[in-house]
């Protein structure tokens, strides 16, 4: 599944901005009561990265059903 929303990402020029990235790391954050933040993490906004990328490509999915 995650091959085929990568694929619809690509095809529909998706993209994901810091801000979006930022954003969970926040809510991340903030849920854990986390003082020191999980943002210099690289290999933690590039999972991000690419769960928000597939969940914009669920969303077009859905809004097609």
């Amino acid at each position: 599944i995650e091959l085929f929303l990568n694929k619809i990402a690509e095809a529909e020029n998706l993209i994901v901005s810091d801000e979006e990235i930022n954003s969970v790391l926040a809510a991340a954050d903030n849920a854990v009561g986390s003082k020191n933040g999980m943002t210099s993490d690289p290999q933690q906004k590039q999972y991000i990265r690419a769960a928000i990328l597939r969940r914009k490509a669920l969303d077009i999915l859905v809004s097609f059903a």
